[in-house]
């Protein structure tokens, strides 16, 4: 009798059919039934999880049986066509074992130490957009050299007007569908050349209510920033994309350069600065005499600031900060907020720097700064 009658003969569960432990040596046996046919021995095995009928001689071994056995377990479900990548249309996402992963981060930090790039690098749109293109690129032609991959500093400069290029036109036609923008701009130095910039970005809102912002330009300003300079440089770059139009509204820093430039447009203050520029006013003492009532900062709060300040410099200078959980952080005009993030810093190590000030031959400076600190108040001025 051939596989196909038996296999029904199983499926319709007759009498015919009986099944027998073998007590072989092998512990793939605990799986699989000998097969008997009308009360004679057939030359089957029937699979214990599956059902499946296999052929089988004493003089076939295991092997079969084994193989087998770990395809239709539990660890290995028996794959399906629709299983197959690509069949359903959804491209499947095969999930990479977390060694990889592992592997991967010390090749990034590798990079970054020999590169000297700060780890931010991977987070970067392109960074992830090179990776995506390399991987995809492996898919096609395998596991290639890098040096075929990979282009000089050379070429990737030839390539940068052509990509310039492209891009720019892209951002033209986007630039064509909305009704009206606004453009902010501001001048800013390189903290390590010291040169000098100017960057304009301009925004609007689509038809969905979604905002937009791009960068049209970082020029560099080599000239004096005066008001016709900056005046004509951003008129400039907006004419570069096409969208120098009446009716555009103008937003800058409250700089007189910045004012006088934009006198003749529709222009307006940068919230953000005005906040700012509040603020640092209102935590100064004042100096000028004037008849006019002047609230004057209390000297309680501007003496707790000073205490503030000058307990993150002597704990930087001391290298203390290194030890402590979340380091104290200095308080720098240009930086918005800062105060409230230098006393918000002192607040939070409190206790660590009074265990740090409690320690044999610790600083005496420490001690003093700490012995003025009053947390009531530093609590209610943040």
């Amino acid at each position: 009798m051939d596989k196909n009658a038996v296999q029904k003969l199983i499926d319709l569960k007759s009498e015919r059919v009986s099944f027998e432990v073998y007590a072989g040596k092998s512990a793939v046996w605990k799986n699989f039934f000998l097969v008997n046919v009308d009360g004679d021995k057939a030359p089957f095995v029937k699979c214990g999880k599956c059902s499946t009928l296999l052929k089988w001689k004493s003089k076939d071994g295991t092997s079969s049986l084994n193989a087998h056995h770990q395809y239709c377990s539990p660890k290995s479900p028996l794959m399906k066509i629709t299983d197959l990548p690509g069949f359903s249309g959804i491209p499947s996402q095969p999930k990479v074992p977390s060694s990889v992963k592992s592997q991967i981060a010390n090749e990034l930090v590798n990079m970054c130490a020999r590169d000297i790039r700060p780890f931010s690098t991977v987070d970067g749109e392109g960074f992830q957009g090179l990776c995506k293109s390399l991987i995809a690129i492996g898919s096609k032609y395998g596991n290639v050299p890098i040096e075929q991959v990979l282009p000089c500093a050379t070429t990737v400069s030839r390539h940068m007007e052509s990509v310039l290029s492209k891009e720019k036109a892209a951002l033209c036609e986007v630039l064509k569908t909305a009704v009206n923008f606004g453009i902010t701009t501001d001048g800013w130095s390189h903290t390590s050349t010291n040169q000098q910039y100017i960057t304009i970005t301009i925004h609007f809102i689509d038809e969905q209510w979604k905002m937009h912002s791009h960068i049209l330009a970082t020029r560099a300003a080599d000239e004096k920033h005066t008001a016709d300079y900056i005046k004509q440089l951003v008129r400039s770059v907006m004419n570069e994309f096409a969208v120098y139009r009446p009716g555009i509204v103008f937003v800058t820093d409250n700089a007189a350069n910045m004012k006088a430039a934009f006198r003749d447009e529709l222009w307006i203050g940068c919230a953000g600065h005005n906040l700012n520029l509040v603020l640092s006013h209102g935590l100064q003492n004042s100096s000028i005499q004037s008849t006019a009532a002047v609230t004057e900062l209390p000297t309680e709060v501007s003496g707790l600031i000073s205490t503030c300040k000058e307990l993150v410099t002597l704990v930087k200078r001391t290298k203390l900060n290194n030890s402590l959980d979340t380091t104290l952080k200095q308080c720098i005009q240009t930086r918005w907020n800062s105060v409230l993030r230098t006393l918000q810093s002192v607040y939070d190590n409190r206790a660590q720097l009074r265990s740090a000030a409690s320690e044999p031959n610790s600083n005496r400076n420490l001690h003093r700064l700490l012995s003025d600190l009053s947390d009531e108040l530093l609590e209610q001025v943040i």
